[in-house]
């Protein structure tokens, strides 16, 4: 994810490294080997009343 988004699209107040590794402190290397799935939110702005 890291490599697909760019870190600073996953975190900006965080390096790379740390990114990493606090996120391998979470879920260890057997879980990492499974993937990431990734989801992207945008807020939308409200719709205009008429």
């Amino acid at each position: 994810m890291l490599d697909t988004k760019g870190p600073a699209n996953v975190n900006p107040d965080s390096p790379r490294e740390q990114q990493l590794a606090n996120i391998r402190r979470i879920y260890g290397s057997e879980k990492e080997a499974l993937g990431v799935l990734a989801i992207e939110i945008e807020l939308l702005e409200p719709p205009t009343s008429r």
